[in-house]
């Protein structure tokens, strides 16, 4: 059976809501799943688990949406990536809409005299508006909202450092 036709990122976004959303029957973030699933990750490692930790549902959502379009990707432009939050205690990992010709590994930092972002080693293939406007789908968290949004529910100031790219770059 062929797969259907690649949505476009709003229908990605919908259905991330109405259909994905629904698979995490776990409280949204720390829920009493941590309790077993934090050390079966230790043994097992992570896989795609809706109620899962958060690189379990991170995995899930690219995962599921590979397995019904048969890429990962929109057909405005988009591809399925990974966001990763690297606080100075703690982490979070979900997902992103990146653009398709803008995929490559990258590590921000956000400084905060300038009130713009910064490629960690160069220049960065996002600017601050284009990089705080991306889609951020966390399933976690139960959450669609843009990369602002969700750094700041990380930490209100931008501390710490985001890292951006598609699943293989943070296997």
């Amino acid at each position: 059976m062929a797969a259907p036709p690649l949505p476009t990122l709003a229908e990605t976004k919908k259905r991330f809501e109405d259909e994905v959303i629904p698979e995490r029957t776990a409280a949204a973030g720390f829920s009493g799943n941590r309790l077993w699933k934090t050390p079966k990750a230790v043994f097992t490692g992570q896989a795609a688990d809706a109620n899962g930790l958060c690189g379990d549902a991170a995995i899930f959502v690219v995962e599921e949406h590979y397995s019904r379009y048969k890429d990962y990707g929109t057909s405005d432009g988009y591809m399925i990536g990974m966001i990763l939050w690297d606080g100075s205690v703690l982490n979070h990992i979900a997902n992103v809409a990146l653009l398709r010709r803008k995929v490559s590994k990258e590590t921000y930092i956000y400084d905060s005299s300038k009130r713009e972002v910064k490629a960690v080693g160069g220049k960065g293939q996002y600017d601050t508006a284009s990089l705080f406007g991306l889609r951020v789908f966390d399933l976690y968290y139960k959450k669609s909202q843009d990369v602002k949004a969700w750094w700041t529910d990380r930490d209100s100031g931008f501390s710490g450092q985001i890292t951006i790219g598609i699943q293989h770059d943070f296997a």
